[in-house]
């Protein structure tokens, strides 16, 4: 598979599970096992500037996972770039971010895929 046709959550599994050989059962999953979904409201972001996004993080295959694996899904066919740099800003440690009860990453522990 390539990466070009990562077009959803269960591609965008099997493609971890299968490309990069995350543990990740690529034969039988469901994609909601793999996945939850987060709110402007988790991230301290106003409704409105989430620009009708669905922000979805993968929970951790393990322990020691070093870095966070987000999905996020556009309503409309154009990447919406301010609310993107809205949702970054708030997962990149930096010292004005006030995120109390979520964990945040360097910009080289993210990675994104958008739907």
């Amino acid at each position: 598979m390539k990466l070009k046709n990562v077009i959803d959550f269960d591609t965008m599994l099997q493609y971890l599970g299968e490309k990069l050989e995350w543990d990740i059962d690529t034969e039988d999953f469901d994609a909601e096992d793999y996945m939850y979904e987060l709110s402007a409201d988790d991230l301290g972001i106003k409704e409105e500037e989430f620009a009708n996004a669905g922000l979805y993080q993968m929970r951790p295959l393990n322990d020691n996972m070093p870095f966070g694996v987000f999905a996020v899904v556009f309503e409309k066919k154009h990447l919406q770039r301010a609310a993107l740099r809205k949702i970054l800003s708030k997962l990149v440690k930096n010292r004005r971010n006030d995120l109390e009860n979520y964990p945040t990453w360097n910009c080289r522990e993210l990675i994104f895929f958008c739907f």
